[in-house]
């Protein structure tokens, strides 16, 4: 019982009626839903979302920690990272020497 697939073709496009509306699910409270045919132009990289190592945040916290526990090493992160602009190593740099000044005026009164 081989059927023509030409014939399959007429007979299944005579029944067809008018076409689908477009799949657009109403939102909640009747609004407009989602876009779902719109193209997302945007394309990932290779971080995924996480922070790496040469963020300036991270090296800002590698800085503070530095500070906190040895501060010599704290200025040396400081004046060699590439990340930070000299206008913020100064002002930075500045701020903890007088965090320094202040804790050893603290300590030696």
């Amino acid at each position: 019982m081989a059927v023509d697939p030409v014939e399959l073709e007429r007979e299944l496009d005579k029944g067809s009626g008018a076409p689908l509306p477009p799949n657009r699910p109403q939102g909640l409270l009747g609004d407009t839903g989602l876009q779902l045919t719109k193209v997302d132009d945007w394309a990932p990289d290779g971080t995924a979302g996480l922070s790496q190592e040469s963020d300036g945040g991270v090296v800002l916290l590698g800085i503070i920690l530095a500070y906190l526990l040895f501060f010599p090493l704290a200025f040396l992160i400081l004046w060699r990272t590439p990340v930070l602009d000299v206008r913020r190593k100064v002002a930075l740099g500045v701020l903890m020497l007088c965090g320094l000044v202040a804790a050893g005026t603290l300590l030696f009164r």
